[in-house]
């Protein structure tokens, strides 16, 4: 069974960056944020609500690595 958006009266849908969705949870609108996936580690700062793409910096660091190499990369 498919149910459609519009039958169940969704007012509206919000396509928002995962970095930025980040930051709501903690209610502030400038953090440094640290995204940790299976196969490497990104930190994307994000400034007055946003994310500042170019100076984002990743390394091939997953986290069952271990927090001390990956702050290593980072420096």
């Amino acid at each position: 069974m498919v149910i459609g958006i519009f039958s169940v009266q969704v007012p509206s849908i919000l396509f928002a960056p995962s970095h930025l969705l980040a930051c709501y949870t903690i209610a502030t609108g400038t953090a440094l944020v640290m995204d940790c996936s299976y196969s490497e580690t990104m930190v994307v700062p994000v400034v007055e609500g946003t994310p500042v793409l170019w100076a984002l910096q990743s390394a091939p660091v997953s986290p069952c690595d271990g927090l001390p190499q990956s702050v290593f990369f980072f420096r």
